[in-house]
């Protein structure tokens, strides 16, 4: 499915045609036919063809739900690959926003863009474990800044 359907304008309680579901949601006859074909239950394969709202609704979600994503410890995700990516050489920079969180910034190892994860700094020695992290000061309100110190 690479188009994404709005499952929040299928009523629930009402059954629909084939050419509804297409009309309502956007997308052709076909491709309803095709989510038939693919296991979207119907009431009777007679014609006309009725999809009961809530079965179509959850059908939606469940095909449009995405895989949560779990990422090998110190994997950024990289905007450009559009993927989880190891820093490059397994370097990465933490720059503290709050007394308990902060980002990493580092470079992609495949395209060597920029990339930033925020993280807490109490995963910092689970992450230090496989990357090496230099924490940068953090500018303070004054406009002073303290030196690097290495984890």
């Amino acid at each position: 499915m690479a188009k994404n359907f709005d499952p929040r304008k299928i009523r629930i309680h009402q059954s629909y045609e084939v050419g509804e579901v297409a009309e309502i949601l956007g997308a052709s006859e076909q491709t309803v036919r095709r989510w038939i074909s693919n296991g979207l239950p119907v009431l009777s394969f007679k014609r006309p063809v009725l999809i009961l709202g809530f079965e179509l609704k959850q059908y939606l979600e469940d095909v449009q739900a995405k895989p949560k994503r779990n990422a090998a410890l110190g994997a950024i995700m990289c905007m450009s690959c559009r993927k989880h990516q190891m820093p490059f050489g397994l370097l990465a920079d933490y720059i503290p926003t709050s007394d308990t969180n902060g980002r990493l910034m580092t470079l992609c190892g495949t395209c060597e863009s920029v990339c930033v994860r925020f993280t807490s700094k109490a995963s910092l020695p689970a992450l230090s474990t496989v990357l090496e992290i230099t924490q940068m000061p953090r500018d303070e309100p004054n406009g002073t800044t303290q030196p690097p110190a290495k984890t």
